[in-house]
């Protein structure tokens, strides 16, 4: 800020310095120390000289913005027949010594940090979703190869082989499931095999199951 301060003091100077004494030479010199920093010119006109900080908004616009600083405006006369202005303002060292500790590669490298860091969290998090999107998939798949439609379970009879079953089926599924789903009822007594299918694509139950004894359709149900 004591920098911004500064540059509207050396603007408000130059430009009275063109409006009071135009075409006169005029140079600024900005100089430095350890706790302060300050800049001065001089405007120098041959005749009539200028003598004193010509009135206006302008004068009182530059003293406020040396003293917003808390630093000091010294205007006096100079012996050649000109003008001097002299501001100086505090240094801020903190402030200077923290933006120097970041350097001029401290955007880009912030920026470049918060890709990778969006990387560690975005690249797993997709990886996940495609992962689950591929459970399910695989889920759906495995659920229509157990699919049983509810015609081809309206015309099966009891004594049928599972020769005749599947060949008067329109779309028999290609394998049943793994085993029976929990919580259904006990399978009949006195039976070899008893398979499972499923009576709907959506949901786990209920199921048709289907037992035979000798590979002849003994029982069939739909459970629970």
């Amino acid at each position: 800020m004591s920098g911004l301060a500064l540059h509207r003091v050396v603007q408000e100077g130059l430009t009275n310095a063109a409006k009071h004494a135009p075409g006169a030479a005029v140079s600024v010199a900005v100089t430095g120390t350890v706790r302060t920093y300050g800049s001065g010119w001089r405007a120098v006109r041959a005749a009539p000289p200028l003598r004193a900080w010509p009135p206006g908004h302008r004068a009182r616009r530059a003293r406020r913005a040396g003293a917003a600083r808390r630093g000091s405006l010294t205007r006096r006369g100079a012996g050649d027949g000109g003008f001097v202005l002299e501001a100086v303002l505090p240094w801020n060292p903190r402030r200077r010594c923290r933006r120097a500790d970041l350097g001029a590669g401290a955007g880009p490298a912030r920026r470049e940090v918060r890709k990778d860091l969006a990387r560690a969290i975005w690249i797993p998090l997709a990886l996940l979703g495609a992962l689950g999107l591929l459970m399910v998939g695989v889920a759906a798949w495995t659920q229509a190869q157990s699919y049983l439609e509810p015609e081809d379970y309206a015309r099966l009879r009891i004594g049928q082989s599972l020769n005749e079953i599947t060949e008067d089926a329109e779309d028999w599924p290609a394998h049943p499931l793994d085993g029976p789903p929990r919580r259904i009822p006990a399978e009949p007594s006195g039976m070899d095999e008893c398979r499972y299918y499923r009576s709907t694509v959506l949901a786990a139950i209920p199921v048709y199951r289907l037992c035979f004894v000798d590979g002849h359709l003994a029982d069939r149900a739909k459970v629970p």
